[in-house]
């Protein structure tokens, strides 16, 4: 005989079953819940001077410190390691065959450990840390610092805030250095990351610093953010570092503007010669222009009687210029001031009068002024460059005007008035 039994749940049982059902659904997303990687630190090895010896047990101890910020990792505790150091002399050996990772990493009751070394002196410490998988012996990131006693501290942290981001999984973006040329050494928030093409590097999200060296050229350096999955490059073109320190010889041509209405626009030439001492650009300029200030007459029998008049200047003066941002590559823009001397020889002509030319006055006057302009694609032999100047002139020029009579004799009256001046143009710059 067969019994047969059936399983019923009546009505009030609901929130029973439902229970049941919760649980259920727990357990099997169990798995999918990762638990927190366990970090464990142990002492680095010391290559370096016998004064720096006490780093390598006490930057391990500040860098399990910055990793248990991170609420992502679980951090093992350093007082529980002594045994593993023990038995496996791991200061000495420096930890490099996989398979006394993996037997540290189980005595050590951890995911991932944190090897390193310390060389170098109290002036100099080269700090290299790498965050080793214990079940895989692979390599998940690895940093090399550079700083004097003073910073190494601060310096190993904030790599240990990045290692603690990339162990976690979480908030990491990328970023990409190339350069030209290539092979150049890439710091990253003061850390060395390795040369130029840098691919994919991961880095936790919020603000970093990148800098680009390499010898006889010109150092490269940014600040940038960075989001969490955001892949971020930069490819810097890099200025022989002659560019800082080298002479240049020009010519402009610039639009000359007296802002009295006296005169009237004219085309400027001058050149110059400098010198750049990294930020800062010495030079002279040497420059001639010729503007009209010709003056029209009545008399009885012309009643258009032109006298024409016209300026014929030469301007002598020093330029000190700053340029703000001598690495930028299309373009180095730069503001400075001038001082100097502007010599005016005044000339007239009546076109009613043969050859009737004559030298009406010479004056030399007192001239400074600021001017802003930059230099495009710098870092040739060759550059453009555009400027816009003001020019003041503190004292006023003495200025001959003319007046008729009925029949057409002039007289002489002296008139006073600024000559300030306004100009902007460009011109060529060979560099050497």
């Amino acid at each position: 005989m067969v019994r047969r039994t059936s399983l019923y749940v009546s009505g009030g049982d609901m929130p029973q079953r439902r229970l049941i059902l919760f649980v259920l659904m727990l357990c099997l997303s169990a798995p999918a819940m990762a638990a927190k990687k366990s970090v464990a630190v142990l002492n680095f090895t010391n290559y370096g001077s016998k004064d720096i010896k006490f780093l390598s047990s006490a930057i391990p101890e500040s860098v399990s410190t910055t990793l248990s910020e991170n609420e992502d990792i679980s951090v093992v505790e350093r007082r529980n390691l002594g045994r593993v150091i023990d038995e496996l002399s791991l200061e000495q050996t420096g930890l490099v065959d996989t398979k006394d990772v993996s037997r540290a990493g189980r005595l050590a009751k951890a995911d991932v450990l944190i090897l390193g070394s310390v060389s170098g002196d109290r002036n100099n410490v080269i700090l290299t840390m790498k965050a080793v998988d214990v079940a895989t012996g692979k390599v998940l990131d690895g940093k090399t610092v550079k700083a004097s006693m003073a910073d190494i501290f601060d310096k190993s942290s904030q790599a240990a805030r990045t290692m603690a981001a990339l162990i976690s999984g979480k908030s990491i973006g990328r970023l990409s250095v190339s350069s030209t040329p290539s092979r150049a050494e890439v710091y990253i928030d003061g850390m060395s990351v390795g040369q130029t093409p840098i691919v994919e590097y991961k880095l936790t999200q919020g603000k970093h610093r990148v800098k680009v060296v390499k010898d006889g050229y010109i150092d490269f350096e940014a600040s940038f953010k960075i989001d969490a999955d955001e892949h971020m490059k930069f490819s810097p073109v890099l200025g022989e570092s002659n560019f800082q320190n080298r002479t240049e010889i020009g010519f402009g041509v610039s639009f000359l503007q007296p802002v009295s209405d006296k005169f009237n626009g004219v085309p400027h030439y001058y050149i110059l010669v400098g010198h750049t001492f990294e930020r800062l650009i010495v030079s002279g300029e040497l420059g001639f222009s010729q503007f009209d200030h010709s003056q029209t007459h009545f008399s009885t029998f012309d009643p258009n009687l032109t006298l024409e008049r016209w300026y014929n200047t030469f301007w002598f003066h020093g330029h000190l210029s700053y340029m703000p941002f001598p690495n930028w590559t299309k373009f180095t823009p730069y503001f400075g001031v001038m001082i100097g001397m502007i010599n005016l020889n005044d000339y007239k002509y009546n076109t009613n009068v043969k050859n009737d030319k004559e030298k009406v006055d010479d004056q030399t006057m007192f001239s400074f002024g600021g001017k802003v302009g930059a230099n495009i694609l710098p870092f040739g032999n060759v550059a453009l460059f555009v400027e816009a100047r003001y020019y003041f002139q503190p004292y006023k020029l003495n200025r001959i005007e003319y007046e008729s009579d009925l029949f057409g004799a002039l007289s002489e009256t002296q008139t006073k008035l600024y000559l300030h001046i306004f100009t902007i143009g460009g011109g060529v710059k060979y560099f050497f």
